[in-house]
């Protein structure tokens, strides 16, 4: 049995050679791309470029043995010696690039820059160094009647003795290192990691020490023939396999870096809408004060408006009025040019009231948001004309100043609104008390318009944006509603906590 079985793998030695270097030469392909977008938070991210060498050159490496192999079956003639010299160098760079691998996967974090690539010069060198000693012990044609195709062997068996078993070693622990080290949250690709680690140490234990018979100690005993005596297979069908199984596992784990980096993305969008939702905090606490500043500005141009200058034009009238009883019968002209100005300084203080209405209503701080939403309506059909009916509903209270005051500045800025721009008759106010919140809206039968929110960058709809704006300084929201030729109703809802109200 194990003879046919030898020579059913004999007769497939170059579909194994195949599959061997194409294993290697994936995993390299796979883990250079992957290296070009992962995070460097891990050992093995920051070692992936060695990784790749090492995959794609053994690859390489795999495929021109695959040819020599294939050269010896059919018969043809043996390649160059050139040819064999090119393989040992690709041979040994890509077990130089697993040393590096495993070496940076364990390298403290104070080492200097490419210690790893530093070592696996120097293991290079006492490579070179071996080659050259056996080349003077052993030279071709001497007594020992060695040829130049053994001492290639001789070689190729050296490199693995000395760069491959040290290199799969030490990645297999890097590897497994790595894996005990995972956060919990990445705990799924310890499987994989670990299995990758064995993978490496079955590599350079049993795939590096069954080479070639040669000379060499221990190649002389344990070496390829005696692997096919035991088992059966060549001993290329052994790394072959260990090979897709590392590309399997180690491309699987890649997929950490994925995780990774979906939870940076993650992260940083996090960071993002938290630095939104702080310049919005700030943006509204900064509108805050500024209403609060406007407002206690308008209370204090009110104030001496109505102290100051109320008192010299009231003070201007009763003085006018005593002029025009003393200037007596005979001084008709004087008495009708002094009666004008009576008229025209009564109008100077019936504007100046209204001007101090405007900007600070005394009706909302002493008799409350009703008075003083009440005396507005009344106000809008004396000076627009405007049929406007008012209705309250809910249990009314006293509530915050501030939340008054933005009641207020909304039914005043939508009723100018509806004076200067709808072109309605009527208007409607309601004032809702509700549990948890105050409703005001206002509605007109006049010509609408078309409304999006976008045209507030655009400079339009001023008087809408300060309406919103002043709702959702208080947490607030406004509803509008409006069509061309359906009329328009606003209406806004400002939160009120039970214990805030009075």
């Amino acid at each position: 049995m194990w003879i046919m079985l030898s020579e059913t793998f004999r007769d497939a030695i170059i579909p194994i050679y195949f599959v061997y270097g194409l294993g290697f030469f994936s995993l390299g392909l796979a883990v250079a791309l992957e290296s070009r977008r992962s995070a460097p938070d891990l050992p093995f991210a920051r070692a992936m470029i060695p990784l790749a060498i090492f995959g794609l050159i053994q690859g390489v490496h795999v495929w021109l043995e695959m040819f020599v192999r294939d050269a010896e079956l059919h018969g043809r003639a043996a390649p160059p010696p050139w040819f064999e010299l090119l393989r040992l160098a690709l041979l040994a760079a890509s077990f130089a690039a697993l040393i590096a691998f495993g070496v940076k996967m364990l390298r403290p974090s104070g080492w200097p820059a490419h210690t790893e690539w530093y070592i696996a010069g120097v293991m290079v060198l006492f490579w070179l160094g071996s080659v050259m000693v056996l080349g003077q012990l052993l030279r071709p044609g001497d007594a020992m009647r060695t040829t130049l195709e053994s001492w290639f062997r001789m070689t190729d068996t050296l490199s693995r003795y000395v760069l491959a078993i040290p290199g799969a070693l030490i990645s297999g622990y890097a590897l497994w290192r790595q894996a005990g080290r995972l956060a919990q949250e990445r705990r799924r690709f310890t499987r994989d990691l670990r299995v990758a680690s064995i993978t490496f140490f079955v590599y350079g234990l049993v795939g590096q020490i069954f080479v070639n018979e040669t000379r060499l100690f221990p190649s002389n005993i344990i070496n390829a023939d005696v692997f096919m005596q035991l088992t059966g297979a060549p001993i290329q069908s052994l790394p072959g396999a260990l090979a897709v199984v590392l590309a399997v596992t180690l491309i699987r784990a890649m997929q950490l870096f994925e995780l990774d980096r979906r939870r940076a993305l993650a992260a940083a969008e996090q960071r993002a809408h938290d630095e939104l939702a702080k310049r919005e905090a700030l943006r509204r606490e900064m509108l805050r004060h500024t209403v609060a500043a406007q407002e206690e500005e308008r209370r204090r141009i009110a104030r001496e408006l109505h102290d100051e200058i109320g008192q010299i034009l009231t003070g201007l009238s009763l003085g006018l009025a005593g002029l025009q009883q003393s200037a007596g019968a005979d001084a008709n002209g004087l008495t009708e040019q002094i009666s004008e100005l009576r008229q025209l300084t009564q109008d100077s203080v019936t504007e100046l009231r209204q001007l101090v209405t405007d900007l600070r209503p005394s009706q909302l701080d002493h008799l409350g948001l009703v008075a003083a939403v009440r005396a507005l309506v009344q106000e809008s059909r004396q000076r627009f004309g405007l049929k406007v009916d008012f209705e309250v509903t809910g249990p009314r209270r006293r509530l915050p100043p501030e939340v008054e005051l933005a009641v207020f500045r909304i039914a005043q800025e939508s009723l100018t609104n509806v004076a200067r721009h709808a072109g309605a008759p009527t208007a409607r106010v309601r004032l809702a008390y509700e549990a948890d919140g105050v409703r005001i809206a206002v509605s007109d039968d006049g010509v609408g318009f078309t409304y999006q929110e976008h045209e507030f960058a655009n400079g339009q709809h001023w008087g809408l944006l300060g309406i919103t704006e002043r709702a959702a300084q208080w947490g607030g929201t406004v509803t509008i509603d409006t069509a061309p030729g359906a009329g328009t109703r606003v209406e806004a809802w400002l939160p009120v906590k039970p214990e805030t109200a009075g």
